[in-house]
């Protein structure tokens, strides 16, 4: 596995990037340069593809949609921690369902989860920012303050011991079925594309919702972030910004 920054091309690779930490800000955009870098390195790269926890509807998603539905650029983006796969087309993004069938949950299901997770809400006396709500048919999102969140998971999975629940990014709880991760999303994409060097970007590495990557086979991991050490021979730093990503791919991109 190629972790040196400076023998790394991208030349034909698979590349998975995470989103907001990663790619952008998670509030904002990318600059003009780094969106023209993204756009190289789409020209390069035999495949793009976003693997994030923000729902397909998310701004920033879109964002990065709209940007790489170029000819040259072969996008495929994975939403809510891979409980949906998606290809951008005519300005939006459309379910690939053989992929995402099996996360979604039935119309039924899913509201009577909403009626749970709006019950349980009520009874801790948690203020919620946004109403639950189905995202991705794959998982119920309910929006709180960054302070409640992990709060509001634990009263949600002890009611809903069948189900997975997690709390991460800006005050979301998730609701889903077991199984939904990034490492499952990441094993789809590089078995559809069996023999294509594969490296993953992302910010929560040795934990969060990324670290779950670090176990696929054949997957060289960069991390954005301050940690100074990593936990695997496949798993190299960066750097601490998010800068420091997009002059990491302008290298490559030079290389080839």
């Amino acid at each position: 596995m190629n972790t040196d920054p400076s023998k790394l091309s991208i030349s034909d690779t698979l590349l998975f990037f995470d989103l907001a930490g990663t790619l952008m800000p998670r509030l904002g955009l990318p600059s003009e340069s780094q969106q023209q870098t993204l756009l190289r390195a789409g020209k390069l790269a035999r495949r793009i593809t976003l693997v994030t926890g923000q729902s397909s509807d998310d701004p920033q998603v879109e964002f990065v949609g709209r940007l790489l539905n170029t000819p040259e650029t072969d996008f495929i983006a994975y939403t809510t921690r891979g409980g949906r796969r998606s290809l951008f087309t005519n300005d939006r993004f459309v379910c690939d369902d053989s992929y995402s069938q099996q996360w979604q949950l039935g119309e039924g299901e899913s509201l009577d989860l909403i009626r749970v997770v709006t019950e349980v809400a009520e009874s801790k006396t948690i203020p919620i920012n946004e109403e639950p709500k189905l995202v991705d048919d794959c998982a119920i999102r309910t929006s709180v303050l960054p302070a409640d969140k992990d709060r509001l998971a634990e009263a949600f999975s002890t009611v809903l011991p069948d189900y997975s629940v997690v709390a991460e990014g800006r005050g979301s709880v998730f609701v889903m079925l077991p199984g939904i991760a990034k490492d499952v999303a990441v094993k789809h994409e590089m078995g559809l594309l069996k023999g294509t060097p594969a490296y993953y970007f992302g910010d929560e590495v040795d934990k969060g919702n990324d670290s779950v990557v670090l176990s696929v086979p054949d997957l060289t991991v960069f991390e954005i972030g301050r940690h100074e050490k990593t936990s695997s021979p496949r798993h190299a730093r960066i750097g601490p910004e998010i800068a420091d990503l997009y002059a990491f791919i302008d290298s490559a991109i030079d290389r080839g």
